[in-house]
């Protein structure tokens, strides 16, 4: 994730923990993956 965040924003981290807060994707044990409920 943070690869492919990096390839259109230097901060790969603050761009990933936003999109965890608005609840567009989740993590669980290391690993994040679209929530369902945005699909």
């Amino acid at each position: 994730m943070n690869l492919i965040i990096a390839d259109f924003h230097d901060d790969f981290c603050t761009i990933r923990r936003e999109m965890v807060a608005k609840k567009i994707f989740e993590r669980d044990s290391g690993f994040y993956k679209i929530r369902s409920s945005t699909l």
